[in-house]
């Protein structure tokens, strides 16, 4: 299984992300592609004696704010980790992915760039 997760949005990201993730890559059998500042991930990695060799990292530096609006993640921010990430879900680059940012924006961008699943009527969060 292939897990991307959106390292930039949410609560203290993307510090506590990053570690959960790698938390996460010690104790399930999954590959994780981290999206977000590359520069700021591999610094946090360094000063918390994380070795992340084993993860794919996607520089995408733009973060979609809590305050943003939700299409924000469709037009003023294409670049943000969530947009990219999103794209590559809807693209098979992963198999789930993983964000804790704006739940608005990520409930959009599921919706347009991902897609529901088809026979799916309206999209849930899980």
């Amino acid at each position: 299984m292939r897990v991307i997760v959106d390292c930039m949005g949410g609560d203290k990201a993307p510090l506590e992300v990053v570690k959960g993730a790698y938390a996460a890559s010690l104790e399930y059998n999954a590959n994780f592609i981290l999206v977000g500042d590359k520069t700021e991930i591999l610094r946090i990695a360094d000063e918390e004696g994380m070795d992340l060799r084993r993860f794919d990292i996607v520089d995408a530096p733009l973060t979609i704010e809590m305050t943003d609006p939700p299409l924000a993640v469709m037009k003023a921010k294409k670049e943000s980790s969530m947009n990219v990430a999103l794209t590559m879900l809807a693209e098979g680059k992963g198999d789930a992915l993983v964000s804790t940012g704006n739940t608005g924006a990520l409930f959009t961008g599921a919706t347009l760039i991902v897609r529901k699943i088809k026979g799916i009527k309206r999209p849930a969060i899980a």
